[in-house]
């Protein structure tokens, strides 16, 4: 390592061991496949395509969707893609979006549908 990043990594995480490591762990969400769980989706499932979006754009789309999914007891099919980057897909299935909404008050389920689409399942909906 050269002396600038270590001057560099100093300043920034003072004088840890351990200045590459994260102080807090992940807890990412446990995504279960729709079709294995047998889920199946309410009538009408709303539909969010998010292809065209930036990641900020979907992050602000996605949550008042979810709280509105969640008010009205339905589930939302949020269509994110997989194949020009995963940041929107890693968004929804890796912990950051349910700890947004889990300090709102709101739960719920996510399930896979593939690998280019993720259901969210309120916990109010009647099965």
């Amino acid at each position: 390592m050269s002396k600038k990043k270590q001057r560099l990594n100093r300043h920034l995480f003072g004088k840890s061991k351990h200045s590459n490591t994260s102080s807090q762990k992940s807890h990412p969400t446990t995504i279960m496949s729709a079709q294995s769980t047998g889920f199946s989706p309410s009538q009408p499932c709303h539909e969010v395509d998010l292809h065209n979006l930036g990641l900020h754009d979907a992050k602000e789309l996605i949550k008042k969707t979810a709280r509105k999914a969640s008010e009205d007891a339905e589930t939302v099919l949020f269509i994110h893609g997989y194949n020009s980057g995963t940041a929107i897909q890693g968004f929804i299935r890796g912990g950051s979006l349910e700890q947004s909404l889990n300090a709102k008050g709101i739960t719920g389920e996510f399930y896979s549908k593939g690998a280019g689409a993720t259901y969210f399942d309120p916990s109010t909906r009647d099965n």
